[in-house]
């Protein structure tokens, strides 16, 4: 079976208009998985990821973001979800690896 992205994208924005974080995730998490090159979904996925409060998962989608884009949203998205870690872990993750 074909993966139906313009399907999946639907049910994530239902989901996510109707305040179901969760479910919205598992959804722009499949976009991700089937489609690696689709930053925007990617970047959302991290904003989902943040409002979750799971900030390690977060985390992991602006790295990504950051190292293929190097775009300063991304950049702020990391810092808002390092809030409460070590303050040194936001410089090294954001320029650690570029």
């Amino acid at each position: 079976m074909a993966f139906e992205k313009a399907k999946v994208l639907k049910a994530a924005e239902k989901f996510l208009s109707q305040g179901k974080i969760t479910a919205a995730i598992k959804e722009y998490r499949q976009i991700v998985d089937h489609e690696p090159s689709d930053l925007t979904t990617l970047n959302m996925l991290g904003d989902l990821y943040v409002r979750a409060n799971k900030k390690e998962e977060a985390i992991s989608c602006f790295e990504r973001f950051v190292v293929r884009t190097n775009v300063m949203k991304s950049v702020c998205g990391l810092h808002e979800c390092t809030r409460g870690f070590a303050p040194h872990l936001f410089l090294h993750i954001t320029f650690g690896k570029l």
